[in-house]
């Protein structure tokens, strides 16, 4: 479990204090279809999210498919 709720506010916070005890972040994060990452239907990055990916060096987002036994593709957001 990341976050103690899956708002925009607790999700944020949750990913901050894991880069900060990590030393740093990966440049790719991998994300599942969550309404606070995404627009799940679409699974199109959220305005807000796209800047707290930009916030931290992120070359690239990733928003897959929930797992199932026949994956299906991801869509994927690449950050300037």
């Amino acid at each position: 479990m990341l976050a103690e709720a899956e708002d925009f506010p607790h999700l944020l916070q949750a990913l901050d204090q894991v880069v900060r005890k990590r030393g740093g972040t990966a440049l790719r994060w991998r994300f599942d279809r969550m309404a606070t990452v995404c627009h799940p239907p679409s699974g199109r990055v959220l305005p807000a999210f796209a800047a707290v990916a930009k916030y931290y060096p992120l070359t690239e987002l990733l928003v897959e498919f929930p797992q199932v036994s026949d994956p299906l593709p991801e869509t994927s957001l690449i950050l300037p």
